[in-house]
């Protein structure tokens, strides 16, 4: 090799190197620069975070303020939702209510004014938190009766409740058996409440043996959906049926 071409070769290789230095340095000052950009990003955002969770700050309180503009928001546009209990599509909606917040009942009720000191009463109720009470009123508009009150010990919860028999089969039912059942997953429990309004309105609490089925049969609902349990146990039940002046002694305590 003649000293022309190795130095011709050694200068390239040199250059390389030089060329090589500058992109590694290149690399690093930009890997650099995204590091520092990255991190100062995530300290504003956690800044920020911070800021406005600091009650009194004025990020805290803008927060505060957008949430409870999106709630207003949200609950007029709840509370504006068309009560339209002539659309088919609107009653399926308060079908959907029915199968989650809904209940249907047998109240149990003990008194010496009743042939054998117990009384069955069909009830149906829906609950619903204060920002859907409209939901509530479009039953009572549907079926023009029952009542919407507050729920005992929640001052946010209001419940709509329809009793008895009668009303029950002429109106409740129907729309049951319409607008939920069809597709509900408590088909069992509904059979069970729908026998015993129908015994009811059959007048099988006037027979002391038909009246101690019903109430077996009612015991089976307790726990279910949203009722709530019975004050007294099945045999404390049965045993007033069979022997009625026993509450002459007895402090009575009714289920609702």
């Amino acid at each position: 090799m003649n000293n022309y071409n190795y130095y011709h070769i050694k200068d390239n290789q040199q250059g390389i190197i030089k060329i090589s230095n500058k992109l590694i340095i290149s690399n690093k000052l930009i890997n650099n620069y995204l590091f520092t950009k990255a991190t100062n990003s995530i300290t504003n955002l956690e800044l920020k975070s911070t800021t406005a969770s600091v009650p009194g700050t004025p990020a805290a309180t803008a927060t505060l303020r957008t949430q409870k503009e999106e709630k207003q928001q949200t609950n007029k546009q709840y509370n504006n939702l068309s009560r339209d209990i002539k659309n088919p599509n609107y009653l399926y909606f308060l079908g959907g209510f029915v199968e989650g917040e809904g209940s249907n009942s047998v109240a149990i009720t003990v008194g010496k004014e009743f042939k054998f000191g117990v009384n069955l009463q069909p009830v149906f109720n829906v609950s619903q938190h204060v920002n859907g009470i409209n939901i509530l009123h479009s039953f009572k508009e549907l079926f023009g009766a029952g009542s919407v009150v507050q729920k005992s010990g929640s001052e946010d919860v209001w419940v709509y409740t329809i009793k008895g028999y009668k009303q029950i089969i002429e109106l409740v039912l129907p729309f049951l058996e319409t607008y939920v059942q069809p597709y509900s997953c408590k088909k069992n429990e509904y059979a069970i409440f729908n026998k015993l309004v129908l015994d009811s309105a059959a007048g099988h609490q006037k027979q002391k043996d038909t009246l101690i089925e019903m109430v077996k049969l009612a015991y089976t609902l307790t726990g279910k959906g949203k009722g709530k349990g019975r004050k007294r146990t099945l045999p404390e039940v049965l045993e007033i049926i069979n022997d009625k002046s026993i509450l002459d002694n007895k402090i009575i305590i009714n289920d609702n």
